[in-house]
């Protein structure tokens, strides 16, 4: 029994990992080198499946999969009414999330969802301690040996990287973007990297709402506050504003024990609230001042207006044509940046109420059913992001999509399948 914990332990490690290199990591940008224009969705769905086999049976609920067969029916209906990149959509999003849902719902029958979280969580802290050192003593104080100049093929251009034993690497465009120097880790750019420590920085978050124990909430505060220093050292506006909304949150919904102190929450809760509207404000300005900023504004538009197009259905799946034709700042690539209008523009009403469902499920589950601000902070960061970034159709928001629908189901069981 330990021997299987253990290996299936591996594959979840082996799983994250595989999530990270299929995402922006400089890696797969880095040219003359064997991971280079390599996507891993495909190991990833291998690894699911050696999870599957390795876990015994699988063993769905009724209600899980009553949902599976209904949202599945859904795309379907998408696919063939778009009809346009039906089987990259039927592979790299369809086939992803019944991977992902499958591999959910064994999670869940043998109680390893947070497991398989904090798993994630620890990755992320690797990566983020290793990424400050890097940081510091490297680019900020220029005191460490190794340095080494790479190149990179990123957004229709060759450019230039340079690396500390391929541990970290520094982006002088991303510095140039901030006017700082960014930590953007193993990561291409500063937003991605944000990204993924926002999800981290969730999790340890709600770890540290239900800790039973002072070590595990001892052990959660202490993983919060690398994340918090990690993101704000990428200078990502993103990031910052994350962990704002992200502590802000987290303070009012603490309990008080009494009225009076109840009333000084809510006092310090609106003027956090109205400091972070101010400084939200300013930083968004600001970035709209930037090349970067007036472009993410006119993707922003450019996407509405391609969405009230095909409102109903969207312009089908990863037509980015239908953004670029209402593009109107200059850009040197046409690469999309607000993953809320992409996802509006490309699924329309049809896709966003799937991801808007995800959403109601979730806040009827075990999970948040005693603590309904835990479920407000991450809705809240999780729409942020989405908000301000393309990661509708990226594997973490898969996987959550995935994971909500899955997490609900009644006593009656089906078995698929058993595998010895």
């Amino acid at each position: 029994m330990k021997t299987k914990t253990g290996i299936l332990k591996a594959i979840m490690y082996l799983i994250v990992v595989v999530v990270l290199l299929d995402s922006s990591t400089m890696y797969r940008y880095l040219t003359n080198t064997p991971l280079y224009g390599r996507g891993f969705g495909w190991l990833m769905g291998i690894l699911c499946l050696l999870f599957l086999v390795t876990a015994g049976s699988l063993s769905i609920r009724q209600g899980q999969l009553i949902r599976l067969v209904v949202i599945v029916a859904a795309f379907l209906v998408y696919a063939l009414v778009t009809r346009y990149n039906t089987n990259r959509f039927l592979t790299s999003f369809v086939g992803v999330f019944v991977c992902l849902f499958l591999f959910s719902c064994v999670l869940y029958r043998k109680g390893l969802m947070q497991e398989f979280l904090t798993v994630y969580s620890r990755v992320m802290l690797i990566l983020a301690v290793v990424s400050l050192f890097f940081w510091l003593f490297g680019s900020v104080l220029d005191i460490l040996p190794g340095r080494r100049e790479l190149v990179y093929y990123w957004a229709d251009h060759y450019r230039t990287t340079y690396t500390y034993f391929y541990m970290y690497f520094e982006n002088p465009v991303q510095n140039n973007v901030h006017s700082t120097l960014c930590n953007v880790g193993i990561f291409a750019e500063a937003p991605g990297y944000s990204g993924f420590l926002t999800y981290a920085l969730l999790i340890e978050m709600v770890t540290r709402k239900f800790a039973d124990t002072k070590d595990k909430q001892r052990k959660a505060i202490i993983s919060i506050v690398i994340f918090v220093v990690t993101l704000l050292s990428t200078s990502s506006t993103k990031g910052i504003i994350v962990v704002m909304i992200a502590i802000a949150i987290n303070y009012v919904s603490k309990g008080s024990r009494n009225r009076s102190a109840a009333v000084v929450k809510i006092v310090a809760a609106s003027v956090a609230i109205a400091g972070i509207a101010f400084v939200s404000s300013a930083l968004i300005g600001e970035k709209m001042l930037t090349t970067s900023g007036m472009v993410r504004m006119d993707d922003f538009i450019a996407g509405l207006k391609a969405f009230l197009q095909h409102p109903l259905f969207g312009a089908g799946y990863n037509n980015s044509q239908a953004i670029i034709d209402f593009q109107n700042v200059s850009r040197s690539n046409r690469g999309l940046s607000m993953g809320l209008t992409v996802l509006m523009s490309y699924g329309g009403l049809w896709l966003l109420s799937i991801y808007v469902g995800a959403a109601a499920v979730s806040y009827k589950s075990q999970y948040f059913r005693t603590n309904r601000s835990v479920w407000f902070l991450v809705i809240a960061v999780l729409v942020f992001n989405l908000l301000i970034s393309n990661s509708a159709f990226s594997i973490p928001y898969i996987f959550l999509l995935a994971a909500a629908y899955a997490g609900q189901g009644d006593s009656a069981h089906v078995r698929w399948a058993k595998v010895v």
